[in-house]
């Protein structure tokens, strides 16, 4: 069950990574960012990720003001984050 839980959470964060971040070459619109960022936030939250949560709260607050160059500085922070909350799921698994 916490496998399956695991390859869910990494895969819909992978996801909402791919749409904030433009990944058909195109910049995605601010609404895009915000909505993916706050379901973001979410997930994270649901499982303990709070270092992710609080990364995705600061690019939806850029997204709220429109500020495309503050979202594009957190967006390594919150690939980073996706990863090390990936990591500390499948040590949780173990």
């Amino acid at each position: 069950m916490r496998a399956k839980v695991i390859s869910v959470v990494f895969l819909s964060l992978s996801f909402m990574i791919a749409s904030i971040t433009g990944c058909s070459g195109k910049t995605p619109a601010i609404s895009t960012v915000s909505k993916q960022v706050h379901k973001m936030k979410g997930s994270a939250a649901n499982v303990g990720g709070e270092a992710l949560r609080d990364a995705a709260w600061e690019v939806e607050q850029a997204g709220k003001a429109g500020d495309m160059a503050r979202v594009a500085r957190w967006v390594s922070e919150l690939e980073t984050q996706v990863v090390r909350l990936n990591e500390a799921l499948q040590q949780w698994e173990s």
